[in-house]
């Protein structure tokens, strides 16, 4: 328990109910809990002259080293035109890259949502077992399958929320008047830029979740099921998630609309709880033999492929004249 933060609290709950009468390992608690969040508070004291100094700094000189930017506009480059073919793709997926990298309102919404994964996740993997008068924590070789569609689900949606904050309408008139109306291409480079973040956060869960599970929960071939899960369901979500979006990300705002919120409670309070325990369920089944691990990644290309062919039939409708009017202004982005 000492180890787990929130028993900390409740031993202070505890105390402040009952006072003295309280059990004396809730005093225990209590102590650690109090001084823990002391300290924090005295260490956030002494950094935030630090940061505020480095703040002013990025204010007045730049956000840094223009070495360590040159370097990192490489990279990028180097990524895009490996993953971007065309001029128009690989400028939006520059564009999309700089301000995902650049905006602290963007870093706080995908905070927000890998905050709640990590939290599904790690409620998912750990549980409690009491032995006498012992409470020890247990991994749970269920909860390693789940993390899988959680971890997928939660940065392709984190992805596409930032993707729809209006914080680059100032410039949004270039794409425009250089493309007019965003067209294949354009929305390709977004979308192709959100795929390859979602399959490498993906994975890169996978790898930590395996290397720090005990060695008996783990095996090969469940190793293999989740990575090919995990980068099948990524870029499956991906075209969903993208599907009907007719803008490049960060150049429109979203038009508020009544239906919005139900839609939101039944995505993330229905489908998502759904899907992750399908697909866990699915992930256990694929684990029993070779077979159907091959059978498993052929289900995985053909709901990719009609995932794109959906999207696809939405981008080729016809838009509605007035729909393109309020899109030019910047008014929505779907």
């Amino acid at each position: 328990m000492r180890w787990f933060p929130p028993f900390w609290f409740l031993g202070i709950y505890e105390c402040v109910m009952w006072g003295a009468r309280a059990p004396a390992v809730f005093h225990g608690l209590a102590h650690l809990g109090v001084t823990v969040t002391a300290g924090l508070l005295l260490a956030a004291a002494a950094l935030y002259p630090l940061g505020y100094q480095r703040r002013v700094r990025q204010w007045i000189e730049g956000s840094g080293p223009r070495s360590s930017a040159t370097r990192r506009d490489a990279l990028q480059s180097a990524v895009t035109r490996a993953l971007l073919r065309s001029p128009q793709a690989r400028a939006v997926g520059c564009f999309v890259a700089q301000t995902l990298l650049r905006s602290e309102r963007l870093h706080l919404y995908l905070a927000m949502y890998a905050g709640v994964g990590i939290a599904l996740v790690l409620s998912g993997l750990l549980a409690f077992q009491v032995e006498g008068s012992m409470v020890r924590p247990v991994f749970a070789a269920e909860g390693l399958r789940l993390a899988v569609p959680v971890a997928a689900f939660s940065t392709v949606a984190g992805l596409k929320t930032a993707s729809r904050s209006p914080l680059g309408r100032a410039g949004s008139w270039v794409f425009r008047v250089i493309g007019g109306a965003a067209g294949p291409d354009e929305l390709r480079g977004a979308r192709v830029l959100v795929a390859a973040l979602a399959v490498s956060v993906t994975l890169l869960a996978v790898a930590i979740l395996n290397a720090a599970a005990p060695a008996g929960t783990r095996t090969g071939i469940g190793v293999t099921v989740q990575a090919l899960t995990g980068a099948g369901l990524a870029l499956i979500l991906t075209e969903l998630f993208f599907t009907g979006v007719r803008t490049i990300p960060f150049t429109a705002t979203p038009r508020p609309s009544l239906h919005q919120l139900p839609l939101t409670l039944v995505r993330y309070f229905v489908i998502f709880p759904a899907f992750a325990l399908t697909m866990a369920g699915a992930e256990e089944w694929m684990e029993l033999s070779a077979t159907r691990v091959l059978a498993g990644a052929v289900m995985l290309a053909a709901s990719y492929l009609a995932a794109r062919e959906l999207r696809r039939w939405f981008e080729a409708r016809p838009v509605p004249t007035e729909e393109l009017l309020i899109t030019g202004l910047g008014l929505r982005d779907e």
